[in-house]
């Protein structure tokens, strides 16, 4: 009993960080990711309608290669509480809550030792991602989807949910997962196989048609453009392979492959069922082929982190079918112990990365030229520098008000990498003034940046034309204000 009370207080001490670690970037008045900024700016936009993947002959550069229903969930907190970078992080925050909350409650049928273990071991592996999995990314999203799938199952294999619920469920969950993450259908491949040696392989069909029919249904509206939403993934694939993020991905697998491993080989596969083994093997093939895509460059081992709730069930499956249960929950507390030690110098890292009174000077500044520059169309340039970049992620408080969007560094990086030009109507628009000032962060040379992936962000064409169409008018604190000549 004692040993009972202590696991569910160290699994509720674990969802307590948890929380904690999600109210803190919260209240945080900035961004740490390029990405973050990108999917609230769309978010905002499509409340008033606008396209959110433009073509690459567009002027605007913006387009992110996230599926719809990201901006979607984004965007609803943004209608409820208005545009505000607090409102931008809700979505994300409550997906954070309820993953493992979700989790806990579907191995609750395990008991409470084994529903602890399952909570204590999802929060590790979350504090080990991130900040992955507090920003409004897809992955974290997908991690409670799948996570909802695993409950689900669970719920059907005891019986307490009707096969036709179960389907319509999967059917549902999948179309949202494949259109917050087009590869999120490698994630579902061991449920399929459960789901097909328990009920049926006539199941199949019908699940994928009803998951197309969900995950195309934001495709009916003009705000989503399918062709220039497929237009992206010709040039993503011809990204090049990383070694040296090859191991790294293939290091961090081990956090979700070496449990339910362990666990299996202490069972000796004794009385596992064909669905058990098919199950395990199917998630083992999975890892492996998540970590193809994973070890590209601008990717990285988060590209796992949806697994988290398959890898929990597995290895509380085959522990309750370890003979020696006693010797079985101390070999879980060590497994449970090293992923600690491991988490700890994570949140740390974390926690000291967030600049609070550097975020909140940098925001109050825009706003104050904001104020300074009423009737200016103002947007957020590029400097040459990889330490100012961060002061640019506070782009959306421009674009909260009322101002274009044409240039989104973070994607413009993405394009040039695999080589794709900026469109001739964008170098346009820098000699019609369509946008009055561009903010460059202070002394730096506009647009110069040599990014992560160690090549130009912007060609020296569109530096030159920018230079011939602007000058620097004035200094901030962080920003250089670069007004057009033709004003």
């Amino acid at each position: 009993m004692l040993g009972k009370s202590l696991l569910f207080a160290i699994a509720f001490l674990a969802l307590l960080n948890l929380i904690g670690i999600s109210l803190f970037y919260l209240a945080y008045p900035g961004y740490i990711d390029t990405g973050e900024p990108n999917i609230v700016i769309h978010a905002w936009r499509l409340l008033e309608g606008y396209e959110v993947y433009p073509s690459f002959e567009s002027p605007e550069r913006t387009t992110n290669l996230y599926g719809p229903y990201i901006f979607l969930l984004t965007s609803i907190f943004l209608f409820v509480f208005g545009p505000s970078i607090f409102a931008g992080k809700i979505a994300a925050f409550l997906a954070a809550l309820s993953c493992p909350l979700v989790i806990f409650f579907s191995q609750k049928r395990r008991g409470l030792i084994a529903s602890s273990i399952a909570l204590i071991f999802f929060c590790e592996i979350f504090v080990i991602n991130l900040p992955v999995t507090i920003w409004n990314r897809p992955d974290i999203f997908l991690g409670v989807i799948l996570a909802v799938t695993v409950w689900s199952v669970n719920k059907a294999e005891d019986g307490s949910l009707n096969l036709t619920i179960l389907l319509a469920l999967l059917m549902l969950l999948g179309g949202v997962a494949l259109d917050l993450k087009i590869i999120a259908g490698i994630y579902f491949i061991p449920i399929a196989v459960v789901i097909g040696f328990r009920y049926g392989w006539w199941t199949w069909p019908i699940v994928a048609l009803g998951v197309v029919f969900v995950a195309s249904l934001p495709f009916f509206f003009s705000t989503f453009d399918f062709n220039n939403y497929l237009e992206w993934f010709g040039y993503i694939a011809d990204k090049p392979e990383s070694s040296e993020n090859f191991y790294k991905v293939l290091r961090y697998a081990l956090f979700y492959v070496l449990p339910p491993t362990i666990f299996a080989v202490v069972a000796g596969f004794r009385g596992f069922s064909i669905t058990e083994r098919a199950y395990y093997f199917t998630f083992l093939f999975v890892i492996i082929l998540i970590i193809y895509p994973a070890q590209k460059p601008g990717a990285g081992m988060y590209y796992l982190f949806p697994m988290v709730p398959i890898a929990i069930d597995l290895s509380i499956r085959f522990a309750n079918k370890c003979s020696n249960q006693q010797a079985t929950y101390w070999l879980f507390g060590t497994i449970i112990a090293c992923i600690a030690i491991v988490s700890f110098p994570v949140e740390k890292r974390f926690i000291n990365n967030l600049k609070w009174g550097e975020s909140l000077s940098v925001k109050t500044e825009i706003n104050t030229i904001l104020n300074d520059y009423k009737g200016f169309s103002i947007e957020m340039g590029l400097g040459d520098k990889t330490d100012s970049y961060k002061y640019t992620f506070l782009r959306p408080i421009l674009v909260f008000s009322g101002n274009p969007y044409t240039l989104d560094s973070s994607v413009v990086m993405e394009t040039s990498f695999v080589g794709i030009p900026l469109a001739q109507s964008t170098i346009d628009i820098l000699t019609s003034c369509r946008t009055s000032i561009w903010l460059i962060p202070r002394g730096e040379e506009p647009f110069g940046w040599i990014n992560y992936y160690g090549v130009e962000t912007y060609d020296r064409n569109f530096r030159t034309e920018f230079k011939r169409s602007y000058f620097k008018k004035e200094e901030r604190k962080y920003f250089d204000i670069w007004i057009c000549k033709g004003l």
